[in-house]
C-alpha cells in the first residue's frame, strides 16, 4: 500500500499551548520529515507555515455544485 499525503493539519490550540505560547498574529515557518516502514527522512529547508489569525481567510474557488441524494 502506498500512502501519498502532501499536506497536513495542525489545530492553533497547539501553537497556542507550551512550548509554543505563539500569540495571533505570529508567522509559523516550518521544516518537515516523513517516517515510513524504512525510516525517517532528513529534513527540508524552513518554509512559509501560515499567520495565526483569529478569523480564517474568505474561501476561494468555490463553485455551485449541489449534491442531491435519494433517501
Amino acid at each position: 500500500m502506498v500512502v501519498d499525503a502532501r499536506s497536513c493539519t495542525i489545530p492553533i490550540s497547539t501553537f497556542r499551548a507550551a512550548p509554543f505560547l505563539l500569540d495571533w498574529g505570529n508567522i509559523v515557518y516550518a521544516k518537515l520529515s516523513a517516517t515510513n516502514i524504512k525510516g525517517t527522512s532528513a529534513f527540508s529547508e524552513i518554509g512559509f507555515g501560515g499567520i495565526i489569525e483569529t478569523t480564517p481567510d474568505t474561501p476561494i474557488n468555490l463553485s455551485n455544485n449541489i449534491l442531491v441524494t435519494n433517501s
